[in-house]
């Protein structure tokens, strides 16, 4: 029997997003860059956090050194967030929440004008 070869990070979090469409849907052309994105953010990520863990057992490191990968990890990990909430996973396309707020108002206004109460 063969072994698969690993799943990188950031493979499985993008099949982790994928399985998190409704039935029936994928992501469009400029989702799938987002997601690419997203992919090679999370493998830099993984990179990142395996030499911080290596070099803040080295006592020779400088504190600015470990501050640096520190930083680069919480930038990518913004990155990822930002990116995943753009892809908007489970939100029904259609209309904004503004545009639901004119209907509301404008469907009151014409019952309201009908006489009728709801």
């Amino acid at each position: 029997m063969s072994k698969k070869p690993p799943v990188s990070p950031g493979k499985a979090l993008v099949e982790s997003l994928r399985r998190q469409l409704p039935p029936n849907m994928e992501f469009d052309e400029s989702e799938v860059q987002i997601c690419e994105l997203i992919e090679q953010a999370r493998d830099r990520l993984e990179s990142v956090r395996e030499r911080f863990a290596v070099k803040v057992k080295d006592p020779d490191i400088s504190e600015s050194a470990l501050a640096a990968l520190q930083t680069a990890a919480h930038q990518l990990e913004g990155d990822i967030f930002r990116w995943i909430k753009a892809l908007n996973i489970g939100a029904p396309q259609g209309i904004s929440i503004r545009h639901q707020k004119a209907v509301n108002a404008r469907w009151a206004r014409a019952k309201e004008a009908a006489g009728e109460s709801y």
